[in-house]
């Protein structure tokens, strides 16, 4: 496997940024410990070895997650305020210490915080009882509180329930156990805090929640305005709150015990009350008085069988899902969370997962206390519920007036032998029979199957407020003994009694009112029907009634808005006329109004002034009646009058009109108004005196034309000055390359070296003002294509590095950069960082030049940013030179220390940082050195495979035939001197015409002809349309044409490209730069065509350097895969097939280009030049109107010819028999 280096720095930075955000998100958060008590802090008194570990000393306490009110208020987030505040405030003062609390973002970072030493304890810390044994020692409850459950629907115990329910729950996940083993039907969602929990379950999201009795409580009451009905768990356990201390400090835990023993009751109970709680949550010593004997047996008989009646609303039912609710059983509820006791309801014994409860204690807590209980009092507790007998009948009622006993009939009763016999020693002739449902008694007396019914009065006020007992009415209450609901238990159970006595003194009377209550006027199980079956009627009767409401206000709104319309309409109307009386009166622009006659109807001040008329003068006459010269002027108003009254259009015009000895320029308007009928009526007319900016305009037309021309002036100078200077340049360059390479480097004579730096000094200069030139002329402009960015830097930093070394600098690159690949201007890019790394290393005798290229944070759809630095050890700016120093033609610093140059280098790097819409900035401080960062926007590129194999065709080892075409004599001299020089045999002309004459004679002589762009008589291009339109004339294979030229733009190499050459070279043209060009050109001369078809027709194999297509890419593939080559070329050959057939129905511009782009592709993987060439001319075609058709087919002959290459390859690589 081989080590990647970039791939193991990239996994090790982020791994490195996952601990560092890790790190960021555990560190904790101080708050401030704010008390809200007003009481006085007790003393305390401690073991002086327990006393002098914490005195004076810092406890740090840990708190996680979100708030929990009111144990943890979210009032402020810079403080630390609740339940848990005001004693951890306490502990504070009596075990005189500092204490620190810290938040941390969730429960579990602030549990681990605290096992590691880190924090001495937990504020709020609920010992989970699955848990065992406990991460953390916890002290003694501070708070006692237990679980309970509340839901959004009201108590009504008729309506469906989902199956499965979705419970909502927040807290540590230790209590997840305990609620899947208690509520094993429900789907369990945990919540982040108990206030996500309530409001998933009031605003649908959950069907019940669950959590502890204090912060459901007060999370209903005061921020869901008792939205959900809560009610304590049937499987309570206790949610007691302590601090969690750390096993690391065991001492604590006693010093904190010791401090919550002293803490006074009355401290406790105040605490609690200024948080709206209860006093059960306080711990107190004993709050129900149990004897010895009775805490014995409550911790050896924790769980009571009960068996509640099912359909006895509102004190107990059942709900379609199992579950039992009611007044009896919330007062059970109230019971368990005083003495710890669980109450098992009791199932039929059909039931398979019933519990065995033969064993438990067994209760009735829904007993009416009869004579029988009297004699044995101790196995019935005090009465919890006391309700009055009363009588139930159908209206119209049967007044018992005059008479004390019932009319003969019969009644149904609730079962109650003491309330029976007194109803039999009263009544006599009545007939009683008994109900356990009293639900089931009222349908019967609705059925007038009863004469009446006799219930306690607290099931009659529940079910008579349902719609379906309308027509029953409570007539009146009975003298007998109310019926009062006891709790009854077996013999043996005393003591049991004695506790729940207690128990229910504990429960103060008023909570007992309160639950009486809600349920008697909870909703019935037939309410909501009401709504149901008259839903429609009143929805219709709301609607039709907000209809007419909104008719009537609509009406008189109607009303109003036609007066108020009406009163706005005249003030408008007045405000209109003033309007158009000053804007036609005072207007500075002259007008006027003339009827079909074009007699003047009306004009404005403007128009007399311009006349020097009155209004009588000229009111009712036409205008050649005012002027009586009638010159041309006045004839052609009068026409632009006729033609308007004619057309019904505007005539707008420019007219110069002589008038007083002046000649005036007008811009004169008409246009047509039109009468009640829309004919037109006459003409409205005005003009705009434009004499003076006539003549603004004419100056500024003359400016412009001379300062054109001055432009063009200086565009052909330096157009010019690029040519001419360039061309001995090249030949002064070229020459004395020559002699450096023709001559050892130790025989090189001095003034030859002087002789060839100075050149392509002036060379660099000259093209640094001419670069200045383009971009001042806007002629410089962008070009963006796809980049890889760390290419362009190696590229830049790679011609600079054998500088750097000779002066003994060290060069350093560095990268940070995620997008690699972006659209840009590589060449602008090169240029602004080579004038960089130049100057840095100019001006930098000793030390390092530094290359950073960096990418910014800010990343969006439209590109990323970047910035490329180049920081030297030289010898700095001040400010003053760092101000001037971007400026054209300046260099900064002594005399000494300035370098040979123009000074344009940084200007020019300014300007092509700003049509990147880049920024190019210096930092520098004298005598250490200098910064210069380029910051710049890229958009994202395509990527392309780097690792593809370079597919260049290899060097040709035959020597070429080469024909040079140039006016100049250094530069021909110098050309060919060049090509001899590489081993090729030269023929050169001055004049195009005569080359073309001396290839006609004989077109397969030569392999390669170069030619000068600019030449008198017939220049490049033209000799390049002739020769190209020779070789189509006479089907000839194109030769290859090279382009010569001083002028380095695109649009000339896009001319020689139209003109069918097959690429450009730009003068001056180095040694090394030419071989380049010319090392693929095939050979293709009278011998070589000769040889080769002499070895055809022998059908001996053809050597792969012969061949004119070498791919090595197909070379491999032949050698390794013979038969995976075969398909290739398989592939190629229907490809190029595909190709024809596309080019012969094809006649659009875009489709050609894309067509063209294509045959590229294909091509340059092949190493076709030729056709890479020609693919790449009609992909440009676009940009030319000229007919493909002739680059068409030489495309098609080329395909072709690339075709049979491709099978000489086959039959010599793959042993392949000729078709």
């Amino acid at each position: 496997m081989v080590f990647n280096p970039v791939l193991f720095s990239q996994i090790a930075g982020f791994l490195i940024f996952l601990l560092f955000s890790a790190g960021v998100a555990a560190t904790p958060k101080p708050l401030q410990l704010l008390a809200r008590y007003d009481t006085a802090q007790p003393t305390l008194q401690l073991a002086e070895p327990v006393a002098s570990d914490f005195r004076h000393k810092v406890i740090k306490v840990a708190v996680g997650g979100k708030p929990q009110p009111p144990l943890y208020m979210d009032t402020d987030k810079r403080r630390f305020e609740g339940l848990s505040a005001d004693y951890l405030s306490l502990l504070q003062s009596m075990l005189e210490s500092t204490v620190e609390v810290y938040h941390f973002p969730s429960y579990q970072l602030a549990q681990q915080a605290v096992l590691r030493g880190e924090m001495h304890m937990l504020a709020i810390f609920v010992p989970a009882p699955s848990v065992r044994p406990a991460l953390l020692l916890a002290s003694d409850p501070w708070m006692l509180d237990y679980s309970v459950v509340g839901d959004k629907n009201p108590r009504n115990v008729f309506l469906s329930a989902e199956l499965p329910p979705r419970m909502a729950w927040a807290g540590p996940p230790s209590l997840r156990p305990h609620l899947e083993e208690t509520y094993e039907n429900a789907q369990l969602m945990r919540f982040p805090s108990a206030y996500d929990a309530v409001a998933a379950t009031v605003f649908g999201q959950a069907s019940r929640v669950w959590g502890s009795a204090t912060t459901l409580n007060y999370l209903n009451r005061y921020v869901f305005a008792s939205a959900l009905t809560l009610r304590p768990d049937q499987h309570s356990i206790p949610l007691n709150v302590s601090f969690g201390i750390s096993p690391r400090y065991p001492r604590l835990t006693d010093a904190v015990n010791q401090a919550l023993t002293q803490v006074p009751l009355s401290v406790r109970l105040q605490i609690a009350k200024r948080w709206q709680l209860d006093p059960r949550h306080v711990l107190q010593r004993n709050p129900l008085a149990l004897t010895a004997d009775e805490e014995l047996w409550l911790q050896s008989h924790t769980r009571i069988a009960t068996q509640l009646p099912l359909a006895q609303a509102p004190l107990s039912s059942r709900t379609p899902s199992g579950e039992q609710r009611g007044m009896a059983q919330d007062v059970l509820e109230l019971i368990a969370s005083q003495t710890g006791l669980h109450f098992i309801t009791h199932r039929p014994p059909k039931e398979p997962d019933a519990p065995d409860s033969e064993a438990l204690p067994h209760l009735s807590p829904l007993a009416m206390l009869e004579q029988a209980d009297e004699a044995q009092p101790q196995q019935v507790t005090r009465p919890w519920l006391v309700s009055h007998w009363v009588i139930i009948r159908n209206r119209p009622p049967q007044t018992l007036i005059a008479r004390d006993t019932f009319p003969f009939g019969s009644a149904i009763m609730m079962k109650s032998p003491r309330m029976k016999s007194w109803l039999q020693q009263h009544y006599p002739h009545l007939s009683v029979s008994e109900s356990q449902s009293p639900l089931d008694a009222l349908r019967q007396l609705r059925a007038h199957k009863t004469d009446a019914v006799v219930l306690p009065k607290i099931f009659a006020d529940y079910h008579l407020r349902d719609p379906w007992s309308e027509g029953l009415v409570i007539e009146g209450t009975l003298g007998a003994e109310p019926a009062r609901f006891v709790m009854r238990t077996t013999p043996g159970n005393e003591t049991l009694i004695d506790i729940l006595d207690k128990a229910l003194l504990a429960i103060p009377p008023e909570t007992l009112f309160k639950l009486q209550a809600q349920w008697r006027q909870a909703e019935g199980p037939f309410l909501r029907a009401s709504w149901q079956n008259y839903k429609q009627t009143i929805l219709l009767i709301v609607i039709v009634s907000a209809g007419l409401i909104l008719l009537t206000l609509l009406w008189n709104y109607h009303l109003r808005k036609v007066i108020q319309q009406r009163i706005q309409a005249e003030n408008a109307l007045k405000n209109q006329l003033n309007f158009t009386h000053t804007l036609f009166n005072d207007s500075p622009v002259a007008m006027y109004i003339r009827d079909k006659q074009t007699r003047l109807v009306d004009c404005n001040n403007a128009y007399l002034r311009f006349m020097h008329f009155t209004r009588e003068a000229v009111i009712g006459k036409r205008l050649s009646d005012v002027f009586a010269d009638n010159n041309d002027s006045v004839h052609s108003i009068e026409d632009g009058y006729q033609q308007t009254l004619l057309n019904g259009e505007a005539v707008m015009r420019d007219i110069q009109l002589e008038f007083g000895q002046r000649s005036y320029h007008l811009y004169h308007w008409t246009l047509p108004f039109r009468d009640r009928l829309g004919d037109v009526a006459g003409v409205i007319g005005g003009w705009l005196d434009v004499t003076e900016r006539n003549a603004l305009l004419e100056e500024l037309q003359l400016a412009k034309d001379t300062a054109d021309k001055a432009s063009r002036s200086k565009s052909e100078f330096l157009a010019s000055m690029s040519h001419e200077i360039r061309t001995p340049l090249h030949a002064i360059i070229g020459l004395l390359e020559l002699e450096t390479r023709s001559q050892p480097e130790e025989t090189l004579s001095e003034n030859i070296r002087v002789a060839y730096s100075s050149a392509r000094a002036l060379l660099s200069l000259i093209g640094d003002i001419l670069d200045l030139s383009k971009i001042e002329s806007g002629l410089y402009q962008p070009t963006p294509e796809n980049v890889y960015l760390p290419d362009v830097i190696d590229q830049a930093v790679t011609l600079f590095r054998n500088k750097t070394e000779s002066k003994g600098l060290a060069l350093r690159v560095e990268m940070d950069i995620a997008a690699y690949w972006v659209r840009t201007d590589p060449l602008m890019i090169n240029q602004i960082l080579s004038n960089l790394l130049s100057n840095a290393i100019k001006f930098t005798d000793r030390g390092t030049v530094t290359v950073v290229l960096m990418q910014g944070i800010a990343q969006d759809e439209e590109g990323c940013e970047f910035v490329i630095e180049v920081s030297d050890e030289g010898c700095g700016m001040s400010e003053e030179q760092q101000q001037a120093i971007f400026e054209p033609f300046v260099q900064v610093g002594e005399r000494h220390q300035q370098q040979i140059g123009t000074g344009l280098g940084l200007s020019i790097c300014r300007n092509l940082a700003q049509l990147l819409d880049g920024e190019l900035i210096v930092e520098s401080t004298p005598g250490e050195g200098s910064v210069f960062s380029f910051y710049f926007r890229a958009p994202p590129g395509e990527p392309r495979d780097q690792t593809q194999p370079h597919l260049s065709q290899p060097p040709l080892n035959d020597k070429l035939a080469v024909l040079v075409i140039d006016d100049h004599a250094p530069n021909r001299l110098l050309l060919g001197k060049q090509l001899e020089l590489a081993g090729h045999q030269v023929v050169v002309t001055e004049s195009a015409a005569e080359a073309l004459s001396l290839w006609q004679q004989d077109p397969l002589r030569f392999d390669l002809i170069i030619t000068d762009c600019n030449m008198p008589g017939m220049n490049g291009f033209q000799f390049a349309e002739a020769l190209r339109r020779y070789e189509r004339e006479h089907q000839l294979p194109p030769v290859r044409l090279y382009g010569l030229t001083a002028s380095a733009e695109q649009h000339i190499m896009q001319r020689c490209l139209q003109a069918g050459m097959d690429d450009c070279l730009f003068k001056p043209l180095n040694l090394d730069t030419l071989l380049a060009q010319i090392t693929y050109c095939p050979r293709r001369s009278a011998e070589a065509a000769s040889a080769a078809a002499s070895e055809a027709a022998t059908e001996r194999p053809v050597p792969d350097s012969a061949l004119p297509v070498f791919s090595p890419l197909l070379m491999q593939l032949a050698q390794h895969d013979p038969a995976s080559c075969r398909v290739l070329l398989d592939s190629i050959r229907e490809s190029h097939e595909q190709l024809l057939a596309a080019l012969e129905h094809t006649t659009d511009a875009e489709t050609l280009a894309q067509l063209g782009h294509k045959i590229k592709g294909g091509a340059a993987m092949l190493n076709a030049t030729q056709l890479v060439t020609l693919g790449r001319r009609l992909e440009l075609h676009r940009q030319d109107p000229c007919d493909p058709g002739e680059l068409i087919t030489a495309i098609k002959e080329e395909i072709n010819q690339l075709n049979r290459t491709l099978i000489l390859f086959a039959q010599n690589r793959l042993n392949i028999p000729p078709l």
